[in-house]
């Protein structure tokens, strides 16, 4: 008999090798005997079969075989002797393979060598599916679940052929492969023990490369596969844990499967915001795009939790891959910016909307700004009040885009000044505000005063002095200080005396003629001012009197603007003749132009600081009668008659 023959044999390599070719003739005479005896050949053959499971199973499944080997070429050699007709029935068939599939370290070659035999020579996948039969596929499943084939445990060759076996046969996706359990009919018909097979597949990934090609396998041949499922909690949950990389098509095909289906949309919420955070954070933004697609925005009004959608954003924003900001802003972000502008949100949840809005211009990308300004604009919604300390990081966020060139997304970067216009409206009506925001705007208004260093330029970009006139309305008035003003005039007097050589443009000059106005508004509520600030805004007004005074078109220069603003409260400011001496470089400069140069207007300067300095110092105006009395006769200056009678020279007229 067959079976007890080959029971007998020797495990000892080197013998068998030496006694193969006597076994290989016996083996062949007991199949031929067989045939020619009064017995039951199928009964006979599945004898065989199961004796060569046990000299298997018996032998050292550690021990390196070649694939040519004696011992190889024996297994083949018995099971294409069992394979001519009667066959042993299937179910014999795939109980004695399932004997090799159990065992508990079948990752090797040598059982491999079997199971391909077994599986290749009585065309099991073809047979198997014909019918199909699934008790015996799920039974085959089972035994390939309980298997972990883990990278360690085998060698690279080794992998390779099972990695080979079953992606390319037994799973294989190919169409042209008709000897494989993964027709789509067969999956169709047993899509539940599929499903157990993938998550297997998924829970396994990251430890065994066969299992990742399976799972890959198993998406390309049913995208399908989860277009309906028993439990989809459970398969959600495996899915959001998993480090397999699900293919497009089976995430169009899951995710399509929400579509219709609100309540399982409702039921399932969290497992779904987690399956895309994972994809996002893959960098997978367009899968991430299908999932909303058909979840999320089909469903937004009846099953969407916004409190829960918006902590996943909030928590997920600021670990994006920097590179994939840009389009998550422009796929995910803005859709959905637009679906909460226009929700009817339950005002509880304004503090995590406004927390939103921070997240997405956090993410510091050319579509942010719109998304913000989307979500910010919801009218009569926020708590302005309660929200105010965190208008500081409102105008952070807004600040750090000076860093963009805005020349190559003008529209897009624009919306940054309406936010911060918003932000001072807002302030207007709620001081408190303003209060938040004074260090952050004030940090900022200093820097852009300065030389674009950061972006290698001698200018801003234009959206950042538009910020900038928005931003001076954000600084407290009630909390500058002489060291502000200091800062603030150090700055000024640096651009000036830098003018001939820097660039310009028209958004620039008109940031430092408002921050000239906001400097003179300042500079009045302080009245008094120590001796340093008074010699800085000496050298402030000299620089800028040095400098053409007007454009090639007529029009007053942005630095003679600047410095008339300032030269306009200086005389409120002066207290005593010691401060005044500090102004006489600028007050005669100021004369020189109006009488040498024939600057008319700057008549006007020496008449307005006259006006004051004549009533508060008259010593020291008495100095300049006879420059008075020339301009009221040579000049015809008549206005200057006020500051005569107040002299001590005698003249009156």
């Amino acid at each position: 008999m067959a079976d007890k023959f080959i029971r007998q044999l020797t495990h000892n390599t080197e013998t068998f090798e030496r006694n193969w070719s006597s076994t290989f003739d016996r083996l062949n005479d007991f199949f031929i005997d067989c045939e020619n005896e009064n017995v039951d050949v199928q009964d006979y053959r599945i004898k065989a079969l199961d004796a060569l499971v046990d000299y298997i199973l018996a032998d050292s499944p550690t021990e390196k075989k070649e694939t040519h080997d004696a011992k190889s070429i024996f297994v083949r050699r018995v099971v294409l002797l069992c394979e001519p007709d009667p066959q042993p029935s299937l179910v014999d068939l795939v109980r004695i393979l399932r004997r090799i599939l159990d065992s508990p370290n079948v990752f090797n070659g040598w059982y491999l060598t079997f199971i391909e035999s077994i599986y290749h020579q009585f065309n099991l996948g073809t047979y198997l599916s014909e019918k199909p039969s699934t008790d015996l596929i799920a039974s085959i499943l089972k035994s390939f679940e309980k298997q972990s084939f883990l990278k360690e445990t085998s060698d690279t060759e080794c992998e390779s052929r099972w990695r080979d076996f079953l992606v390319t046969y037994m799973f294989s996706s190919l169409g042209s492969i008709s000897n494989k359990l993964t027709g789509e009919e067969t999956m169709l018909a047993m899509r539940p023990a599929f499903q157990q097979l993938f998550q297997r597949a998924i829970r396994m990934c990251s430890k065994s490369n066969i299992w990742l090609e399976i799972g890959e396998s198993l998406q390309k041949s049913l995208p399908s596969l989860f277009n309906c499922f028993d439990n989809p909690a459970d398969v959600l949950v495996i899915i959001e844990c998993s480090d397999v990389l699900l293919s497009q098509d089976f995430i169009r095909s899951l995710s399509s499967s929400y579509k219709e289906n609100v309540n399982q949309v409702k039921t399932n919420f969290s497992h779904i915001l987690k399956i895309i955070e994972r994809l996002v954070l893959a960098n997978r933004i367009g899968d991430a795009r299908n999932i909303i697609d058909d979840t999320i925005d089909v469903h937004f009004k009846t099953a969407v939790d916004i409190s829960t959608l918006l902590q996943m954003f909030i928590r997920l924003c600021p670990q994006l891959n920097v590179d994939y900001r840009n389009e998550f802003c422009d796929q995910i972000i803005f859709p959905l910016s637009i679906n909460l502008a226009s929700e009817k949100c339950n005002k509880k949840l304004a503090p995590l909307l406004f927390d939103f809005a921070l997240v997405i211009l956090d993410l510091n990308v050319i579509k942010a700004p719109k998304c913000a300004l989307e979500l910010l604009e919801k009218k009569e919604y926020y708590p302005w009040k309660e929200l105010a300390p965190k208008f500081a990081h409102l105008i952070r966020s807004c600040a750090v885009y000076d860093i963009i060139d805005s020349e190559d997304h003008f529209a897009d970067i624009n919306y940054l000044d309406s936010i911060i216009r918003l932000a001072a409206e807002r302030s207007e009506v709620n001081q408190t505000i303003v209060q938040a925001t004074h260090d952050e705007a004030l940090r900022a208004i200093l820097r852009w005063l300065g030389p674009a260093t950061s972006i290698n330029k001698m200018i801003w970009c234009s959206h950042v002095y538009r910020m900038g006139q928005y931003l001076l309305d954000l600084i407290d008035q009630r909390q500058i200080t002489i060291e502000i003003c200091a800062q603030l005039i150090e700055a000024l007097n640096k651009r000036i005396s830098k003018s001939e050589e820097d660039e310009t443009s028209d958004g620039l000059e008109r940031f430092f003629t408002n921050v000239t106005s906001k400097l003179a508004t300042y500079l009045q509520q302080l009245k008094s001012l120590p001796e340093n600030i008074h010699r800085e805004i000496v050298s402030f007004i000299l620089a800028a009197l040095v400098l053409p005074l007007k454009r090639e078109n007529g029009e007053i220069s942005f630095e003679k603007e600047m410095a008339n603003t300032i030269w306009l409260v200086i005389g409120e400011l002066l207290t005593s003749e010691k401060e005044v001496r500090i102004y006489e470089p600028c007050i005669k400069r100021i004369h020189s132009l109006a009488c040498d140069d024939r600057e008319e207007d700057f008549f006007e300067w020496w008449s307005n600081f006259w006006q004051f300095m004549g009533l508060k110092i008259p010593d020291m105006a008495s100095e300049y009668a006879e420059e008075f009395l020339s301009d009221v006769i040579n000049r015809k200056r008549f206005d200057l008659f006020a500051i005569l009678p107040v002299s001590k020279t005698g003249y009156f007229l």
